[in-house]
């Protein structure tokens, strides 16, 4: 399999590359678009995120912003 590439401004995170090369899909994640890899990269990293339910969350606290 070829390099694994990552988005445009994206680059392919250590556990979704380990993911792609694991089911060996290389071939088919180098086949989407730049901007596909990208929107793919962004949606996976966002959903990491922890998240925000109510205003009074204790991070929102500290700097009292959202």
């Amino acid at each position: 399999m070829a390099e694994l590439l990552g988005g445009v401004v994206h680059e392919l995170p250590a556990d979704l590359r380990e993911a792609i090369t694991a089911e060996n899909v290389g071939d088919l994640w180098n086949g989407l678009t730049p901007l596909g890899r990208n929107e793919f990269v962004c949606c996976v990293e966002n959903a990491k995120r922890r998240p925000c339910c109510w205003p009074g969350c204790d991070h929102r606290e500290r700097t009292g912003k959202p």
